[in-house]
């Protein structure tokens, strides 16, 4: 272990380490993760740049062009107009069309499907183009890893720079969906956000894995989550917590999320086989059915394996 590792979290030492098998290379190598003495977050200890690992990334698939949406857009309006001032957004029109994620990380903020959101390491946009089928007029996105800047609909990209080299605008939503535990310096990118922020109500949103529950603990190195190398750390909540208060955010809401896909995936990497493959030459219709339904029962707090969490800038 090098002198200099430290929890990208809280900044604490290492306690143990543990070898994690990467599915995306040739022969499974394995990268070496160390866990946090203190908020018990995972850290990767191995310097390796992810570049090459991110070739035929599924997140990085060019996809086709996003056409609007009009029944979800009907939708989003009256949602904008009755359930987006609530503080907790608890009312939604039955179960006939999903309740969207944007709903509940924005309600009570004030912000409204005009306002300015950034997607950061938006891939190929996904995250965007949904965000434009509901109606979202201001949307953008950024990710160094793309050869290109991608379109994803009129009027909404996502550039191949950094975070640091977006013009720096007012936005009221910055958004790390999936792709904060991918950086190397996660706290110097908080603060970086923070510094693009625009008014009241604005803040950062961020989507990832979490340490913690009984998916975490059953698989530990064979967890799908964990991604070698391109995962560069996975908080714990306390660790969250303790990284957004370094960068000078106030965590607020937290919304457990668990799909099929951490059990399932998990499942394939313990078999050595590639976890975006088809899980049916390896798993049984049964035994898919059944990690489906245990997954749907994970969505609660401390058990869920991601979760999506609001922060809010503190004052000056």
């Amino acid at each position: 272990m090098n002198a200099d590792d430290s929890c990208r979290c809280c900044g604490a030492g290492i306690e143990y380490e543990f070898a994690v098998p990467s599915w995306r290379a040739p022969g499974w190598p394995t990268f070496r993760y160390g866990e946090c003495g203190q908020c018990h977050s995972l850290t990767l200890l191995d310097g390796v740049d992810p570049g090459s690992f991110y070739r035929n990334d599924f997140a990085h698939r060019p996809r086709p062009p996003v056409r609007p949406s009009v029944t979800r857009r009907t939708v989003a309006s009256v949602a904008e107009a009755l359930v987006m001032p609530c503080r907790r957004g608890a009312i939604w029109p039955g179960r006939a069309l999903r309740r969207p994620e944007w709903l509940t990380w924005f309600a009570g903020s004030g912000l409204t499907r005009g306002s300015a959101v950034l997607d950061v390491g938006a891939g190929s946009g996904a995250l965007l183009g949904e965000l434009h089928r509901w109606g979202f007029r201001n949307v953008s996105g950024c990710d160094p890893y793309l050869e290109a800047d991608v379109s994803v609909a009129p009027g909404v990209v996502v550039q191949a720079v950094a975070l640091a080299e977006v013009q720096r605008g007012d936005f009221g939503a910055i958004i790390f969906h999936q792709s904060l535990e991918h950086a190397d310096d996660p706290l110097t990118m908080l603060q970086i956000a923070r510094t693009m922020l625009s008014r009241d109500g604005a803040r950062v949103v961020v989507a990832l894995p979490m340490a913690q529950g009984p998916v975490w603990h059953e698989y530990r190195d064979n967890w799908v989550a964990l991604d070698a190398p391109v995962h560069r750390f996975i908080p714990t909540l306390e660790g969250l917590q303790k990284l957004a208060a370094r960068a000078g955010f106030d965590v607020g809401r937290i919304c457990p999320g668990s799909t099929p896909y951490h059990l399932i995936g998990s499942e394939m990497v313990a078999k050595r086989a590639d976890p975006t493959s088809d899980a049916r030459s390896m798993l049984s219709e049964a035994q898919l059915a059944s990690m489906r339904r245990r997954a749907h029962r994970l969505r609660r707090p401390g058990q869920s394996p991601q979760a999506s969490a609001v922060l809010v800038p503190r004052g000056p």
